[in-house]
C-alpha cells in the first residue's frame, strides 16, 4: 500500500508541474518569435532585406539614428538578449510605423536584418507616396554601411 501512495503522489506533483512547464515554453517561445513578425494588426506595406558583415553593426545601428532624425520618427531601440546582435528597432511617426530586427542564425559571419513598414494602429494607412520616399531615403543612408546589400525588396 505504501508504494502506491508513493506513485500517486509523484503522479500529483507531475500532474502539478505539468501544466507550469507548458505555459512556461509557450511563453519562451512567444518570445523568441522574430519582432519583426509583431505587426500592429495590420499588414506590411514595405520591406527591406539588408545584409553585412557583423563588424559593420555600429555603423548600421548609426545610420538608422541618422534616418529617424532626418525624417523626424520617435526612435526605440532594445537589446533583445545578451547578445549584441539580437537588436530591434521601432520607428513610429504619425501613421507610420517601422520595425527592424535581426534575421541572422546565431554565430553566422554575415549579419541579416529586416525593415518592415506598417501603418500606425488605429491611424490611416500612409499612402505609398508617403513611404516610397522613405525607403529610397533609408536604402541611401545605408549604403553608407561598407558591404551592406540589399537581399529583397518588396
Amino acid at each position: 500500500m505504501g508504494e502506491k501512495v508513493s506513485w500517486t503522489r509523484r503522479g500529483l506533483l507531475v500532474l502539478l508541474w505539468l501544466p507550469a512547464v507548458a505555459l512556461a515554453l509557450v511563453m519562451w517561445s512567444w518570445e523568441r518569435r522574430p519582432m519583426s513578425d509583431r505587426s500592429e494588426g495590420s499588414s506590411p506595406i514595405r520591406l527591406l532585406y539588408v545584409q553585412m558583415d557583423r563588424s559593420e553593426r555600429n555603423h548600421f545601428v548609426q545610420q538608422v539614428r541618422r534616418f529617424a532624425d532626418q525624417h523626424h520618427f520617435d526612435l526605440n531601440i532594445r537589446q533583445l538578449t545578451p547578445d549584441p546582435d539580437e537588436i530591434f528597432f521601432q520607428l513610429s511617426r504619425k501613421n507610420i510605423l517601422l520595425l527592424g530586427s535581426n534575421r541572422s542564425k546565431r554565430r553566422a559571419p554575415e549579419f541579416q536584418f529586416a525593415f518592415i513598414f506598417y501603418r500606425q494602429r488605429e491611424k490611416s494607412s500612409p499612402s505609398l507616396a508617403e513611404i516610397d520616399p522613405l525607403m529610397v531615403s533609408l536604402k541611401k543612408l545605408l549604403a553608407d554601411v561598407p558591404g551592406l546589400v540589399v537581399t529583397k525588396e518588396e
